[in-house]
């Protein structure tokens, strides 16, 4: 039985705050389960989206968080890059890393650097309409690790989505979403919580609220977000 972790730097291990800390570090220990972790700094949710559905899972044993970056960011792969996408194994007593051998590097660009020069696309470019294509993402993560049976929780790890159901391109599938008990995507993110209780990221400086909680952060949204979430879910009943 482990905790399999997928995201991006927010949840990538000892990235200003010791694995331990993390929030899903705490949840581990509450578990009493080792961690696969799979998230890397940059990723898209494209890229999460390709390791959940290139790596075999123990759905029966297995818990997971699925993170959600920041959507302004593709998956560009490179071919013969001489990097592999890896995960990371921690237990009680070591952390090892190993290389995802079927994978190769996933390269991650902001929308609006990679297209700079392509003013059609940027023309047309609405971050409105990409968040819906992303909830569609996440709505069909959701049905299928449902059919599984699987034990999961799906995380907005940055700013909460735009709650517009009124808006006919994105109603039906923000209605949709915000109905499932497990996703976390509106309101009281890994970062808006934070922010909401004034408790600032250690590279505040650089990068303000969006910045990587430390691990008084993680230890307020775990206490406030994630532990009433999965109790509710029954994970720690199994």
């Amino acid at each position: 039985m482990t905790l399999q972790v997928l995201g991006d730097s927010y949840t990538s291990p000892n990235y200003l705050v010791d694995a331990k800390d993390s929030f899903w570090g705490l949840l581990a220990n509450d578990l009493n389960t080792d961690i696969v972790n799979y998230s890397s700094p940059g990723f898209s949710f494209d890229a999460i989206l390709h390791i959940l559905l290139n790596q075999t899972h123990d759905f029966k044993n297995d818990f997971f968080i699925i993170g959600i970056p920041p959507t302004t960011r593709e998956a560009v792969y490179k071919e013969a890059s001489g990097y592999n996408l890896h995960k990371t194994i921690i237990n009680d007593t070591d952390i090892t890393t190993e290389p995802i051998s079927c994978l190769e590097n996933v390269d991650n660009l902001k929308i609006i650097e990679r297209y700079e020069s392509d003013r059609q696309r940027l023309n047309h470019f609405s971050e409105e309409w990409h968040d819906i294509q992303v909830l569609e993402k996440v709505y069909l993560i959701h049905q299928y690790f449902t059919s599984q049976n699987a034990k999961f929780v799906i995380l907005n790890l940055s700013v909460p989505f735009v709650y517009q159901d009124m808006w006919p391109a994105g109603q039906y599938i923000i209605q949709q979403i915000n109905q499932l008990k497990e996703c976390v995507i509106f309101e009281n993110t890994y970062l808006s919580i934070n922010e909401q209780d004034n408790i600032k990221p250690p590279d505040f400086d650089q990068y303000g609220w969006q910045g990587h909680p430390g691990s008084d952060g993680n230890l307020n949204y775990y206490t406030k977000v994630v532990k009433p979430l999965v109790d509710k879910l029954g994970w720690f009943s199994i």
